[in-house]
């Protein structure tokens, strides 16, 4: 029985409040659309939950990762990168004044560059009237070294003869000494004076020293003993 004949059964008969109440419980059409939203929306909603739960812990791991970055570039930025050597210092080249391949000034004050002897330049103060061959090379190696050096460090160990001070020289981070070595400009002096203090960086210079090139040249301290003449100090 349709809608409605039944109702106009329940007419016939004279229940007219049956009729009534038939047609206010029929259920009411609902738009597709609607009972689709109705049926989906818990679960769209649970999906939407469950992803912004995922998205939290990676957004975390993102920015932990991001002031693990940036916090220590900060820091070097600040500080400046750590140095090359356990207690080597950075000077600027406005403080340097050169002298010869393996000596210059700092602040007026002599340094001696330790690991290596090159060959002599004149220099009257000390006894040397003449030059040695290959001095003049070595000098300007090492002037050129450090003028194009980005950071120069100086890593020290008290003084020497002459009054000058003994140091370690690193110009961007490599020792000055081993880069003499290899172009031929230096013997190493490791061998007669010892690690003075440095003996990593003494086993470094002689293992450069037995792979370079002899150089071609006598040994400084050999030159010096036929040339260098005795001043009044």
């Amino acid at each position: 029985m349709g809608g409605r004949e039944r109702r106009e059964w329940f007419e016939r008969i004279g229940d007219r409040q049956a009729a009534d109440r038939w047609v206010a419980d029929r259920p009411v059409a609902r738009n597709r659309a609607t009972v689709i939203r109705a049926a989906l929306g818990p679960i769209v909603r649970g999906r939407a939950a469950a992803t912004r739960l995922t998205r939290r812990p990676v957004v975390f791991v993102i920015a932990l990762a991001f002031l693990a970055i940036v916090l220590p570039a900060c820091h070097r930025a600040r500080n400046g990168p750590p140095p090359s050597y356990p207690g080597a210092r950075t000077i600027s080249l406005s403080q340097i004044r050169f002298d010869d391949g393996d000596t210059f000034y700092v602040d007026g004050k002599p340094v001696r560059v330790l690991g290596i002897d090159t060959p002599e330049t004149r220099s009257p103060g000390v006894g040397i009237f003449e030059d040695q061959p290959h001095g003049h090379e070595a000098s300007e190696s090492t002037r050129v070294w450090i003028e194009r050096a980005k950071r120069i460090e100086l890593a020290e160990d008290g003084r020497g003869r002459y009054g000058r001070r003994l140091a370690h020289v690193f110009v961007d981070g490599e020792l000055l000494s081993i880069r003499l070595l290899r172009a031929g400009l230096a013997y190493e002096d490791v061998s007669h004076f010892g690690d003075n203090g440095f003996p990593d960086l003494a086993d470094r210079i002689l293992e450069e020293a037995g792979r370079a090139p002899k150089p071609d040249f006598i040994p400084p301290w050999r030159w010096r003993k036929k040339h260098q003449k005795k001043t009044r100090r």
